[in-house]
């Protein structure tokens, strides 16, 4: 739950927040207080947000409003990650993503017009939805809208990738955008890996079966292809000779891969695998962390 808006102060000082509270908000923040799952945007700034570790308070009833004051998680950056509203960057890779499909369909350039249809499935198969204040009926929430959170959009992200993933497109589209397709691809596992338990998507993927995991990686996670009868996709584990069977069968251990990866990386070691799949390095470590292993740097551990 969130708190923000409809205040007339807010001061944070040595880890408590005192917040005046117009008297039309009292409603709004007694729900807020009584949330266990708290954060607070300050000033209404979508960009600094503080979880709330606990507190206790009330809002009195005055002419000015009401004052509450609560105390202030230390894990800020974490919840900043994952919470804030998604950024300008981010809404540019999803029509990216959009963009190529769409490129792929018509076997040409795309206007922004022959987008429309393909950026409104994509809204509405993934992206997260909320009830609407006056109809009560829940609706996807759309890109720049600033209650659509990192995650958020995250999840619709992954859902177009996914999607792009698993067409055919005509040699003669990856001759002219195959390269710039790949580039996104990497980059974008290379951001979300990067922030290790960060992850905006890993809380939910820790929860996944294995056939939730693989309907979510459709595709080979280290090269973006599909299976084959020749070369399957497999269930690849990334800690394995040693380590207790609860570590071994979490959903942060699976990799959905080609065989032929997986037959690479037992013959040679991760090194020669990641150096040619480096957007993965990220993953194999937080495994190797979340396992309390070593972390794996340049050299097989």
């Amino acid at each position: 739950m969130r708190a923000y808006g409809q205040v007339q102060s807010i001061s944070i000082k040595e880890g408590q927040a005192t917040i005046q509270v117009a008297p039309e908000a009292h409603d709004q923040f007694k729900k807020f207080i009584a949330s266990r799952m708290a954060h607070l945007i300050e000033n209404d700034n979508p960009n600094k947000m503080y979880g709330v570790i606990g507190f206790t308070a009330e809002i009195a009833g005055t002419a000015s409003g009401g004052v509450v004051h609560l105390a202030i998680s230390d894990l800020n950056l974490d919840l900043e990650s994952k919470y804030k509203v998604h950024t300008r960057a981010s809404q540019n890779t999803l029509f990216g993503i959009i963009r190529f499909i769409t490129w792929a369909e018509l076997g040409h350039k795309p206007k922004t017009e022959d987008m429309f249809w393909n950026t409104e499935a994509i809204i509405e198969n993934y992206a997260p939805r909320m009830k609407h204040e006056v109809s009560g009926e829940e609706r996807p929430l759309r890109p720049g809208d600033p209650r659509l959170d990192t995650k958020g959009m995250s999840m619709m992200i992954q859902g177009a990738l996914n999607e792009l993933s698993q067409m055919h497109i005509p040699d003669y589209v990856m001759d002219s955008v195959g390269p710039d397709m790949k580039k996104l691809w990497t980059a974008w596992y290379e951001w979300r890996y990067s922030l290790g338990e960060g992850d905006p998507l890993f809380d939910d993927e820790k929860q996944m079966s294995w056939d939730e995991y693989r309907e979510w990686y459709p595709t080979c996670e280290f090269t973006g292809l599909g299976g084959s009868i020749e070369d399957p996709l497999i269930r690849m584990h990334i800690v394995s000779g040693g380590s207790d069977k609860a570590d071994y069968e979490q959903p942060w251990n699976w990799i959905h891969a080609k065989q032929s990866v997986h037959s690479r990386q037992h013959d040679n070691g991760w090194t020669p695998v990641l150096k040619d799949h480096p957007h993965m390095n990220g993953k194999i470590k937080r495994a190797r962390v979340l396992a309390k292993k070593k972390g794996l740097e340049v050299t097989d551990g």
